[in-house]
């Protein structure tokens, strides 16, 4: 707001006389002269090319881990690990990229907004412009249904504006010609100004523009949420982590073992070694992670969009599950869109129907602001069978105009007697009527008013007078009585307080931000259930004056915000997430700032376009029931995708630590790559099923702060667990004949990672929990069985270097898993008691 505060304070002959122009405007040598200095009224936009973007996807460490599998495989002549591993990897790559390019995009669509030509006067004349050509001087000619090209301080006329793109405001906004008798802070008190991007309602006028291009404050507004890079989720940074903290170890350990080898060895086999340490890798690295994850999202999207959540940023469904609190604002989410009438303050309710619906075009349902009140009150009178007076003719009318806050009809009745009447401001025609119409007071009806309005409530007036002229002056009305006002609302949504308390029982606090008054957001909030009679709504303002550890504070304290500009937005959404992850729920471009700054954005579809561009969900419908139900899914999803970390990784953990210690007391390699890259294939398989398991309603009562971090030391205990396990199944098998001892070592490898997923999809002892999905069960029992015939069936036996085991070895193999998964089960129950206690889960 500062660049353009000080115009508002000047008269307009100052005004002109500090931009050196005229009501007649520039000549063309001075609007060329300034062009060359200012250059064109555009949104400046930072070219980046496609082939940067993708590129920029290769610095994941996770992507880093797999590349280097795939080139050790190829080198090592594994070329089906290689190949498969490198696609798995290219597809992660292609996804980011996608995501990345379409988060890019959105700046693009800011020329859209703004209208590419305009009406200027040059030389004193009008002239149609390109909006690009515009400088700081002309003079622009605005009329109804215009979008406002550049920022401009009116010069001849009030004009009526639609400034909800900007500031939030849900009321259309009148703008004077008067100077202002101090500079404003926020936009909507510049009440003398029009700015870019906004749309004339009512009246025709010319301004002067002082702001062009990257100086207005369109402009300003839409680059406060800064770089539209792709962001990453706190999960997905959770993943990388995960993925150096992998990427090290693996490094370290491989270089330790090498150096063992060496020097208990005093040579190596460099084919070999390079064999074994791609069996190693393969242990360890969860290739199929990125997949897993991707399909879990996809079902998650695919099951939103049953409640009309679209999902565009697949990792925000993780985002979404993981939001503590809930920004939106109050107008379609807490509240109906469309205006309801309360009732009726009128001795004479018919009377006040039929004066008040005369002139109006009952088939033409418009969204001007008369038109939207006649709408409500046509309505109104049907609902209750209020019949029009057909003997009342009317002579002529006049719409609404900002400058005198009413509209006028000339009506004549049946005994030919004539009467104007006007429809407005309550306010306004109070003070114009001598009477009120057989009601209250004068200053009982001042009172009312002013009480209304202290509760949200929009009032319509009707008053008229007798007259015997003809036709409609323009001189100011006087010595009306004053007939009635309509109570209108924007009622509470039926659903809006249960799911209020549904989302608190979730752990989610809900804030409502809004550019309306203080008194319309008191009204709401506690109307809602957001705020009890003791709270206070604080506004713009009254944040706006306060230091940084205080501005703080009172964003946490409050929880509903009234009169906020997107500067100050897009502040306290910053402020919440120093604490908390947050979600935002907006629609406007002056949500733009804050929406860029959340966790999750949400819009609803009827969104602008650069609103709907930034987001990462999109409602169909803007109902708070269907962000409530997606964030319960969200953190469903979340689970499965724990489920599948925890059990991969607690497997592969236990490999590499058994493989690593058998390397050096056994003179062949434990498993080949091969060997090894199918049982990573067979056990991923159910993992994708995991994807659409069922959660343990626990699990989703609560957000929490997902760190993959926090896994590890459970990942670690039950790694151990299986190096214990296959310690012993070493010792018992490691006389038995190469091939024997791994085919029974694979055979072990897939029956204990089938009974971990059993274990670790839930916190519960596993026969207590939420059953699994029928999904799942198939899967494990198919994979259980296809690893067994394996190894009988003479065509897998020579791929893979198998051998048919025997009965008693098959029953030995089984009694360890069993022992495997006993031991697993109660450490795993065992840590969560010992987490809980210690609130570290």
């Amino acid at each position: 707001m500062n660049q353009c505060a000080p115009w508002t304070t000047k008269t307009i002959a100052h005004a002109l006389q500090a931009l050196a122009t005229s009501m007649n405007g520039l000549s063309q040598a001075q609007a060329a002269k300034r062009y060359a200095n200012t250059g064109p009224n555009e949104i400046e936009i930072r070219v980046q090319h496609a082939s940067t973007m993708f590129l920029r996807q290769f610095r994941s460490p996770f992507n880093y881990l797999l590349l280097m599998v795939a080139a050790i495989s190829m080198v090592a002549g594994e070329y089906m690990h290689g190949v498969l591993v490198g696609i798995l990897t290219m597809l992660n790559i292609v996804i980011g990229f996608v995501q990345e390019y379409r988060a890019y995009r959105t700046v693009l669509l800011l020329h859209r907004l703004i209208p590419s030509m305009c009406t200027v006067i040059r030389e004193g004349s009008q002239i149609t412009l390109a909006r690009s050509l515009l400088v700081p001087g002309d003079i622009i000619v605005i009329k109804p249904g215009d979008v406002v090209p550049a920022d401009a301080r009116l010069v001849n006329q009030p004009v009526l504006v639609d400034e909800s793109m900007l500031t939030g405001e849900s009321i259309y906004v009148a703008k004077t010609i008067e100077p202002l008798s101090q500079e404003p802070t926020q936009v909507f008190q510049a009440t003398n100004m029009v700015f870019a991007g906004t749309s004339i309602i009512a009246g025709d006028a010319h301004a002067l523009v002082v702001a062009t291009g990257n100086e207005t404050i369109f402009y300003t507004i839409t680059t406060v949420g800064g770089s539209t890079n792709f962001k990453l989720s706190a999960y997905e940074k959770s993943l990388v982590s995960i993925s150096r903290l992998i990427l090290r170890f693996v490094v370290c350990t491989v270089a330790i073992i090498f150096c063992i080898h060496v020097l208990m060895r005093g040579h190596i086999n460099v084919i070999d070694e390079l064999v074994f340490f791609i069996t190693l890798i393969v242990a360890i690295v969860p290739e199929a992670l990125p997949t897993v994850v991707v399909f879990a999202l996809s079902q998650a999207a695919r099951s939103m969009a049953k409640y009309s959540v679209v999902v565009k940023r697949l990792s925000a469904i993780d985002d979404l599950g993981d939001i503590q609190i809930l920004c939106t604002d109050k107008t379609g989410t807490l509240t109906e869109a469309t205006l309801s009438v309360d009732h009726i303050v009128a001795d004479d309710v018919a009377q006040f129907l039929t004066y008040s619906l005369l002139g109006v075009d009952t088939a033409v349902r418009g969204a001007s602001p008369g038109q939207a009140f006649d709408n409500v009150l046509l309505d109104y009178s049907k609902q209750y069978g209020y019949a029009q007076d057909t003997m009342i003719r009317v002579l002529e009318k006049k719409p609404f105009n900002s400058y005198d806050m009413y509209s006028s009809v000339l009506a004549q009745d049946g005994n030919r007697q004539n009467y104007c009447i006007y429809k407005g401001a309550p306010e306004i025609l109070l003070a114009l009527s001598e009477r009120t119409h057989d009601m209250a007071s004068y200053d009982a009806m001042q009172e009312a008013i002013v009480a209304y309005g202290s509760q949200g409530k929009r009032l319509l007036a009707v008053a008229y007078k007798k007259t015997d002229a003809l036709e409609l002056t323009s001189t100011k009305a006087s010595g009306l009585t004053f007939l009635g006002m309509a109570i209108l609302h924007n009622p509470v949504k039926k659903d809006v307080i249960a799911t209020l308390q549904r989302a608190g029982e979730l752990g989610i606090t809900i804030k409502m931000i809004t550019g309306d008054s203080k008194q319309v957001a008191d009204f709401v909030g506690k109307q809602v259930g957001l705020m009890s009679e003791q709270e206070q709504v604080i506004t713009g303002k009254q944040l706006g004056e306060l230091a940084d550890d205080a501005f703080d504070r009172a964003v946490e304290e409050h929880r509903v915000f009234a009169r906020i500009d997107p500067t100050t937005k897009a502040r306290i959404i910053e402020a919440l997430q120093k604490t908390y992850d947050v979600g935002f729920l907006g629609d406007g471009i002056n949500d733009v700032p804050a929406l860029s700054k959340a966790n999750v954005a949400i819009v609803v579809q009827e969104a602008s376009d650069v609103a709907r561009s930034v987001a990462d969900i999109v409602l169909l419908k803007k109902e708070l029931s269907a962000i409530i139900t997606g964030i319960m899914q969200g953190r469903a999803t979340f689970c499965n995708i724990n489920k599948y970390i925890k059990t991969t990784l607690a497997g592969n953990f236990g490999n590499y630590y058994s493989l690593a210690f058998f390397s050096l007391i056994l003179p062949y390699i434990p498993l080949l790559p091969t060997q090894l890259l199918l049982i990573s294939i067979l056990s991923d398989l159910p993992m994708i099923a995991i994807a659409s398991d069922n959660v343990d309603l626990d699990e989703t009562r609560r957000p929490k702060q997902y760190d993959v971090k926090r896994m590890l030391p459970l990942i670690l205990l039950i790694g151990s667990i299986a190096t214990l396990s296959d310690c012993i199944f070493f010792a018992y098998f490691h006389h038995r004949p190469v091939e024997t001892f791994r085919t029974l070592w694979f055979l072990f490898n897939i029956f204990s990672a089938m009974i971990v997923i059993f274990s670790l999809r839930t916190s519960k002892f596993f026969l207590a929990a939420t059953p699994p999905s029928k999904t799942l069960c198939a899967a494990v029992a198919c994979v259980t069985v296809a690893t067994l015939v394996m190894t009988y069936v003479p065509l897998t036996q020579s791929w893979f270097s198998f051998v048919t085991p025997n009965v008693y070895d098959l029953g030995v193999m089984v009694l360890i898993t069993m022992l495997f998964g006993t031991a697993a089960e109660w450490t795993k129950l065992q840590y969560v008691r010992y987490a809980k206690d210690h609130e570290y889960r």
